[in-house]
């Protein structure tokens, strides 16, 4: 195995942490998307309760698990993270 100058171990590192940044970024975009997302889905059913009138009943269980959707979105999924990548 070759043994690497100090410059081509440098610009290894160097790619490796841009190769790290960029990642970190792709993650930043896609939690804002599902930040978004989240609060979208909040901003429509708090319209669809309110603009008709209606009534919905729920029991704790339900109401529970709705909270914790809201509040904890999931984690983006890898093919969440490629498709934002794109941009």
């Amino acid at each position: 195995m070759k043994k690497l100058t100090s410059s081509e171990q440098s610009a290894k590192e160097i790619a490796a942490i841009e190769a790290a940044l960029a990642e970190t970024r792709s993650d930043i975009a896609a939690g804002r998307v599902v930040e978004e997302s989240a609060a979208a889905h909040v901003k429509r059913l708090n319209k669809l309760l309110l603009d008709n009138d209606s009534e919905f009943m729920f029991t704790q269980r339900d109401f529970e698990a709705l909270a914790s959707s809201v509040e904890n979105p999931p984690k983006p999924k890898t093919a969440l993270r490629k498709l934002m990548a794109r941009k």
